[in-house]
């Protein structure tokens, strides 16, 4: 995140909001207790970077590289990716009321598929032809379908994390592109979360599901985590991925959905994002460190918390801008799926900007009432060697995808 005091272009339509984030920013370097390393602004260097990268490489309408992905944290150049975690938050809401009115907007006209405010820096003919690389999907409840409508043409993740809803079937395949061939990608459930609401009884919103592909199981393992709330002295729950690099480093990505009663305010926001750097930077310094290298999944932030970690639509636009897409039925503008980095650029591994997966409209059946209402993400981390445990270099995740 950028915890420079001074103003930069925003990508967000509420100054108010942006107003009193920037007030709540520490106007001085922050430190990590690890290594001394500063946490700054992005240099105008850096941002010439990203500009030449993205003119001369990224061209418009067709599929963008994995490594030509916009990221914030470019100490590991993109020639030195010898790897990617690569991982997909399919989010879905318990309940068919919230997803009435997405639906109805999203699936008539792709044109409300995109924030506002990201289409301000895309003209019109490009954002046809960026939006027409998402397909729009209606389905019904079988989950293996709707899995498989998700993922068409695009990366096939190493772990699927299932945001919301009730336990689902314990293992599914789905048909993946192999070069020319189309093969079966196989996936089982290693982890599921019972959410609870704050009486302590079930409730399927704060539900949570993780899946691992079948080559990949001896890569990831998945814990829950309870990142301590600064402010509230409540505990987060989220779920672990773990995993290891041939350099030796041990990895983990959080997948969460954070309350609602952790966020709603630039000010609570910002509380709830230190407490996950804040867990990050006590794993980085324990005695058997540990690398947090995102948060990702259904933030419920308002505006991107971080540069790059809101999703793009359909990869660049010809001035190296991103579409940005639009989640629920809210009235303001919505940011809610994200992938956000924690911790200092180390140089050994690199979080690139997530992706949009197709969108998924679901018909609920009387007895299944589950829908979406947000556009689900896949999100992508760089290495500087290659991920432990993997049965072979499969091709069928190197796809180049939008």
């Amino acid at each position: 995140m950028c915890l420079s005091g001074k103003k930069r272009k925003r990508d967000f339509e509420d100054e108010d909001y942006w107003e009193e984030l920037d007030s709540l920013r520490p106007r001085k370097k922050l430190k990590t207790e690890e290594s001394g390393d500063s946490l700054v602004a992005p240099s105008p260097a850096r941002k010439i970077i990203r500009m030449k990268r993205s003119n001369s490489q990224d061209r418009l309408g067709e599929r963008l590289a994995i490594a030509d992905r916009n990221t914030r944290q470019i100490t590991l150049k993109s020639e030195d990716f010898k790897d990617y975690s690569v991982m997909a938050a399919f989010s879905r809401e318990a309940f068919e009321n919230f997803g009435k009115k997405w639906k109805a907007s999203m699936s008539i006209d792709s044109l409300n598929q995109a924030t506002k405010s990201s289409k301000l820096h895309v003209d019109l003919a490009e954002t046809n032809t960026l939006l027409g690389l998402q397909s729009k999907v209606i389905v019904g409840t079988d989950f293996e379908a709707q899995v498989q409508a998700l993922l068409e043409g695009k990366t096939n993740p190493h772990v699927i994390a299932v945001i919301e809803g009730k336990q689902e079937a314990s293992n599914f395949s789905l048909k993946a592109k192999a070069g020319d061939d189309t093969v079966d990608a196989p996936y089982t459930m290693v982890k599921y979360l019972q959410g609870t609401n704050a009486k302590g009884s079930q409730d399927n919103k704060q539900s949570m599901s993780i899946y691992v592909r079948d080559d990949m199981k001896s890569t990831y393992t998945v814990t829950e985590e309870l990142v301590p709330h600064l402010s509230t002295g409540k505990l987060i729950r989220s779920l672990g991925i773990n995993y290891q690099t041939e350099g030796g480093t041990n990895y983990r990505t959080l997948a969460v959905h954070i309350p609602n009663e952790f966020i709603g305010t630039a000010s609570k926001n910002l509380a709830t994002h230190n407490s996950f750097e804040k867990y990050a930077s006590d794993l980085r310094g324990a005695a058997s460190p540990i690398v947090v290298t995102t948060y990702f999944g259904d933030t419920n932030y308002s505006a991107p918390m971080a540069e790059y970690s809101v999703a793009s639509m359909g990869g660049h636009s010809s001035t190296g801008k991103t579409l940005n897409p639009q989640g629920s039925g809210a009235q303001s503008e919505t940011h809610f799926m994200q992938s956000v980095p924690l911790g200092a650029d180390s140089g050994k591994h690199s979080v690139l900007q997530p992706s949009t997966l197709n969108y998924l409209f679901i018909n609920p059946d009387t007895t299944n009432r589950e829908v979406t209402d947000h556009p689900s993400i896949l999100q992508y981390v760089a290495h500087d060697n290659g991920l432990v445990g993997r049965q072979g270099q499969s091709s069928i995740e190197f796809m180049e995808a939008p």
